[in-house]
């Protein structure tokens, strides 16, 4: 039950309910906003075509182009009152439903190889920036359920009762200890645990209910303004995410050069094959924290309009928003992980080095009929392994998410405009302490934050070079003896950490126990199946990867163990056709996924007809007779023949 807060003379009630079609309201609430909520959502209700005509044609003006382009400015005045509650967004609502309608349609006949009549597939509706595939989450149901009522008490009031399908998003937790909190496709938002600790040590002593109704509402504003499905976020999204594969792929030619120079003659020093395992876990470790930390990316409006409509759902819910805090936090949060991925990088480089500049492994790839393939990737490597990864991120979110002080003070005019001198509520409102009190008192969430830093402590011995296995091991252990032991991203941690040490039995025996958890990453079963692949436990993988395929209705993400699978079982025809459907999907990071599995063979016991098959995969389908001086070309040009939605030509 939601309390009614009286804010120095202006009444918000938190029992307000507003239905789409009726707009009742239910309580009482503030006579102004109540008129204007019950306004847009008669709108909405009874938008005619010539009302979504305009609707569309304000969309698409409005928004095309926006993006980067922003400055400082604040893109939300609040002028005529509060922005979630205007007959316009009521439109724009219907507007993108539609769009949302027709873009599912469209992935249901690419999938069946019909015709697509909207002009590309937002990544954004796809599997893969899912919340429930997040490979970080903690079943944290005490937790979950405080969050969960502050999600239900926004969508209880919020005026579109269709924006986000009828039902309230999935509150999920995720284990990073960075500041943020995401909306996802699958109608989920995903809180870091890191917004209720401490930077230091157990909880935050500083939240307060204003702080996560402002949050919350904000990433619910996302799914309810149809960002998922407008053209600017889907534009962004495929750029943001050629961008990081594009920073991938060198990692990809290392892992797909190291695997073949292993296996090839005069690679068998053990020192030597301690620094390619090195290099190769360390890349992986790369990868995987990639994955941990890649979140939707929004365009500088969007974050605008959700950062507006995030107050808008707080005053409606009945608590006053307060943004000081969480806007500082997320730039200092945004800070520390620019540091580590820098500092992974650097290690990563050291790593590559030593591999790349030993003369054994130059030698190796030069005895082999791969050599032809990576000429092109050595030389590519040489260039800064991984050079472009800070730069990325510094550019990407400097420029869509701006200083804390801007931001503060685009959302201080905002405020002012649609609240305070229209009267909607006092200039010096409070924040009341609530569900946030009482969720920072549970001992579930004390015990979750002690576990997420052991598991950090536990990454960041291994990712750093030298790798501490001591220090990993031993952080990782203090984790498996607490109450969160059996979570995915836990088990995941405790996999890399027995790898370090060689234990592949071990490595296998907790992803064993990951994939059975109540939120099993897609990566812990890809893992899984990639380890019983190479100890040849060719059944078990594909009883895997029935399961993987089976708990994850994103068939097309389980394209790169097929091929690992086919690979190790000399079914290179069919591996062939497997990387067609690669390419088919149209999807950067499961192709990049598909051309590191190429290489998953014992490249020793092939016979030479064998070798010749695994020496067109590694082409990824050329014509091994193409190129310069009867070489095959290489492994970036075939990289940039695939044809991308965002780019006919490829890139």
């Amino acid at each position: 039950m939601l309390r009614s807060r009286r804010l120095g003379g202006a009444l918000l009630a938190g029992s307000v309910g507003l239905a789409l079609a009726a707009g009742a309201v239910a309580g009482e609430v503030n006579a102004s906003l109540k008129l204007r909520c019950e306004a847009a959502a008669n709108a909405s209700a009874s938008v005619d075509k010539n009302i979504f005509d305009k609707a569309l044609g304000w969309v698409g003006s409005g928004l095309k182009g926006t993006a980067s382009t922003l400055g400082d400015r604040f893109s939300v005045s609040g002028k005529t009152g509060p922005y979630a509650c205007s007959p316009e967004t009521g439109a724009r609502v219907a507007a993108l439903r539609a769009k949302q309608a027709q873009a599912e349609a469209d992935a249901k006949a690419a999938k069946a190889g019909g015709p697509v009549k909207s002009k590309a597939l937002n990544l954004a509706l796809q599997a893969d920036a899912a919340g429930k595939m997040r490979p970080t989450l903690f079943h944290m149901p005490q937790t979950q359920a405080k969050l969960q009522q502050i999600v239900n008490n926004i969508a209880r009031t919020w005026p579109y009762k269709d924006a986000t399908g009828g039902k309230p998003p999935t509150v999920l937790i995720d284990a990073n200890l960075g500041y943020n909190a995401e909306a996802r496709a699958d109608n989920t938002i995903v809180l870091w645990l890191g917004v209720l600790a401490d930077p230091t040590d157990g909880v935050s002593q500083q939240l307060a209910d204003g702080d996560l109704y402002w949050m919350l509402g904000h990433e619910y504003s996302h799914l309810a303004l149809g960002h998922m499905e407008s053209d600017e976020m889907g534009e962004f999204q495929r750029r943001f995410l050629h961008d990081v594969t594009t920073m991938m792929k060198r990692g990809a030619m290392l892992e797909s050069s190291i695997n073949y120079a292993e296996t090839a003659p005069g690679a068998d020093a053990p020192d030597l094959k301690e620094a390619y395992r090195d290099a190769r876990e360390g890349q992986q470790g790369l990868r995987y924290l990639m994955d941990s930390i890649l979140y939707p990316a929004w365009g500088r409006m969007q974050e605008d309009e959700a950062d507006a409509a995030g107050i808008d759902a707080a005053y409606l819910a009945g608590v006053p928003p307060r943004t000081a805090h969480s806007v500082n936090q997320f730039e200092a949060s945004e800070i520390a992980i620019e540091k580590r991925i820098e500092a992974v990088q650097t290690a990563m480089t050291q790593r590559a080095d030593k591999v790349m500049k030993d003369p054994r492994y130059q030698e190796a790839l030069r005895q082999g009929d791969l050599a032809g393939a990576f000429d092109p990737v050595l030389k590519a490597l040489e260039k800064g392994f991984y050079a472009g990864i800070r730069k990325w991120f510094t550019e990407t979110f400097s420029r869509e998410h701006r200083a804390a002080a801007n931001r503060s003070d685009g959302i201080g005019r905002y405020k002012k405009a649609a609240y305070i001198q229209t009267g909607l509520t006092p200039a010096n409102a409070d924040p009341v302490d609530g569900l946030t009190e009482e969720l920072l008192k549970l001992p579930e969430l004390r015990a979750g934050i002690a576990t997420a830093r052991q598991v950090k402590a536990a990454e960041l011995a291994l990712d750093g070079f030298p790798t501490d296995k001591g220090a990993a091991a031993k952080a990782i252990g203090q984790a498996l003896k607490g109450p969160f032991a059996n979570e995915a991203y836990v088990r995941f941690t405790a996999h890399r950490v027995s790898k370090a040490h060689l234990r592949y039995g071990e490595a296998i025996a907790h992803l064993e126990v990951a994939v059975r958890s109540k939120y099993p990453s897609p990566e812990s079963f890809r893992e899984l199946i990639r380890l019983y692949a190479r100890n040849n436990q060719i059944d078990k993988a594909r009883q895997m990867l029935a399961k993987g395929r089976a708990t994850f209705p994103d068939s097309d993400y389980f394209l790169p163990s097929d091929i690992r699978i086919q690979v190790r079982t000399r079914q290179f025809d069919a591996a062939h056709k497997t990387l067609d459907l690669c390419r088919a999907t149209r999807r950067e990071q499961i192709m990049l996924n598909c051309m590191e599995a190429t290489m998953e063979d014992d490249y020793k016991n092939l016979s030479e007809k064998d070798k010749k098959r695994l020496a067109e995969l590694a082409l990824w389908g050329e014509d091994p007779k193409a190129g310069d001086k009867g070489k095959g070309p290489s492994i970036q040009d075939s990289i940039k023949k695939i044809p991308m939605p965002w780019n006919k030509k490829g890139r």
